[in-house]
């Protein structure tokens, strides 16, 4: 089907569904992304560190997801895979490097051919009108290459255009604010102590530099510290979000998600990092979705789930159909009740394809950092084979030495029990190969991918 006519089909759909229910229009439908947000770091996930009171509320009125996971630990290609409900993989971005094909269908475009006003306020360049997912947004906000702005900022935007936005038509609005990502620095009000500067990768290698290559613990705290503190400063700006939509509550309801595209990894050998980490700390995100009187409010849900759910369930909640391209499972029926999720389902997260470029650029950042407190740090390592599976339960990571976790009883993932269960490694990774013949791998321009990967991919039988 050509995609002009599926844009008629899908607005053919909308207007019976909102027909079929007259007295309730249909809502507007607002998304929120953190860069590079832990889980944990938030109250609403058991953080006793953060002060996060505006999440916090938006938990306590809506349904929290305690296993949410990303795709990817990188930030375009996870982006791309919530709005999309494709995997990396699937559509092809696989690394910072690529862009979005104009042949993806996206949720602002089917929100749009529905009749939605769509809007879009980003914080980094990284994520501009070139990265590909402007398309069906009629409002693209995004600062200049290669700059980043605060979250007060965007959310500042945002608010200006929903104050704007026409109050007779639903809207979708997507505000992503980038704070938390190194360098930390947040504003200076909450900045902790009396510090005039932030923590960055020349401020760790210079202190590196001065014990033989070691980051003192000192440093690490310090960095947790600002860490902190972004995500605090986040959270206070998204109270000025939180208010105007509550104006807009009070005439149509307001289905919000609250979710990141990754987080952050402070051990296992990576410090300050994500790309390379299929680790919790930078895999399990923070999922939380409120729609007031319709998905129940202080509900926490258990189940794993994955950011490729989010497409569907967002296009099935507002009365429409998802399209057929929209993979992963509505996690809430039309009516707003939860779905029936398995709770042994496993999430799919894949290791980046990176090009040789952003290989280098990971490797010179890291450059003279050779331990962080007497533990020596993992290197990037090009690998195409390196992929992870996470239940509610196991967590299991493919590469030459398998890692199997039993995130129950050790959710920090320190005790490695692939060499005690071997039946239990041979059925995951028997679970992997299907899982990533059922989502073939789609590459864009292998021209650009570092030589070594290349091979790999040549071996495994893409190229």
């Amino acid at each position: 089907m050509s995609r002009a006519r599926r844009g008629l089909v899908v607005v053919a759909l909308a207007l019976v569904a909102w027909g079929c229910r007259e007295a309730e229009p249909p809502p507007d439908v607002v998304v929120i992304t953190v860069d590079t947000l832990r889980a944990d770091y938030l109250g609403a996930y058991g953080s006793t560190r953060v002060a996060t009171p505006h999440v916090d509320r938006i938990a306590a009125e809506g349904t929290l997801f305690e296993n949410a996971a990303a795709p990817m630990p990188v930030t375009r290609p996870s982006h791309f895979s919530l709005f999309t409900g494709r995997y990396p993989r699937e559509h092809g971005v696989t690394d910072n490097h690529l862009a979005l094909p104009e042949s993806e269908l996206t949720l602002a475009e089917v929100f749009r051919d529905a009749g939605y006003q769509t809007a879009a306020f980003t914080g980094v360049s990284l994520l501009g009108p070139d990265a590909g997912v402007a398309q069906g947004f009629e409002v693209y906000d995004a600062p200049p290459v290669p700059e980043e702005r605060r979250a007060q900022q965007v959310v500042e935007q945002a608010a200006a255009w929903l104050r704007g936005a026409e109050r007779d038509r639903p809207l979708f609005l997507w505000v992503h604010v980038f704070d938390p990502h190194l360098p930390y620095d947040p504003p200076a009000f909450f900045r902790p102590g009396r510090a005039t500067r932030g923590i960055s990768w020349s401020t760790i290698r210079a202190a590196a530099r001065r014990l033989g290559g070691d980051v003192p613990e000192g440093v690490v705290r310090r960095a947790l510290a600002f860490y902190a503190a972004e995500v605090e400063a986040v959270d206070n700006a998204l109270g000025l979000l939180d208010l105007e939509l509550a104006d807009r509550r009070g005439r149509r309801g307001v289905l919000t998600v609250f979710t990141a595209d990754h987080g952050e990894c402070f051990d296992h050998g990576q410090y300050f990092a994500h790309a390379d980490c299929l680790y919790d700390g930078a895999v399990r995100v923070p999922l939380i979705v409120r729609y007031p009187d319709r998905i129940a409010a202080g509900r926490r849900e258990a189940a794993p789930v994955e950011l490729v759910d989010l497409a569907a369930t967002l296009a099935a909640v507002a009365g429409l159909d998802p399209p057929e391209s929209f993979g992963g499972r509505p996690l809430f029926d039309r009516r707003g009740g939860p779905a029936r999720l398995a709770d042994d389902h496993y999430a799919l997260i894949q290791y980046p394809l990176s090009d040789f470029d952003q290989i280098r650029l990971r490797e010179r950042l890291q450059e003279g950092v050779h331990r962080v407190m007497g533990q020596p740090i993992r290197t990037p390592q090009p690998s195409a084979s390196r992929v992870a599976l996470r239940s509610g339960r196991w967590k299991y990571i493919a590469s030459r030495r398998p890692e199997l976790y039993d995130l129950r009883s050790d959710p920090g993932e320190t005790r490695n029990l692939a060499a005690e269960r071997p039946e239990t490694v041979r059925e995951l990774a028997a679970l992997a190969r299907r899982r990533l013949a059922e989502h073939p791998l789609k590459i864009l321009d292998a021209g650009e991918l570092a030589p070594e990967m290349r091979e790999q991919l040549r071996a495994l039988g893409y190229l």
